[in-house]
């Protein structure tokens, strides 16, 4: 979610399913790791990679959120998109447009389907993402 204040955005918060939540990066935040003018805590990030992406656990499917500059930086969660994207469990993940290196490596998948999301889309995509579910 982003943080706005005097109507300018300086930061975004992560929460995960499993209650761990923080600010992930922030115009504030002191980092050698750095997306523009802001600080990334890739170890808030890690955290919620480890706890929300365990694969010990039991699950119909896998929602994962938002994938692109940030997990590039964590190795582990590479690891685990991998797993996750060679189980039998369907995986519906929002991946970064300008992340060409993720969607180079999805894309060859053979049941695998790219929809790009845009603000038009979106109640289609929706549709398609409940049937493809059920």
């Amino acid at each position: 979610m982003s943080i706005i204040e005097n109507g300018e955005r300086i930061g975004w918060t992560l929460k995960g399913i499993n209650s761990i939540e923080g600010t992930l990066v922030h115009v504030n935040i002191e980092s050698e790791i750095r997306m523009g003018r802001y600080g990334i805590d890739l170890e808030l990030f890690a955290s919620i990679v480890e706890v929300e992406l365990d694969p010990n656990q039991s699950a119909d499917a896998y929602v994962i959120d938002e994938i692109g500059f940030i997990s590039g930086m964590h190795l582990p969660f590479d690891r685990l998109l991998d797993a996750y994207l060679d189980s039998d469990k369907p995986v519906i993940a929002i991946v970064r447009e300008k992340s060409t290196e993720i969607l180079a490596s999805i894309e060859p998948l053979v049941d695998t389907e790219i929809l790009c999301v845009h603000t038009n889309s979106v109640d289609e995509i929706s549709v398609r993402i409940d049937d493809w579910l059920i």
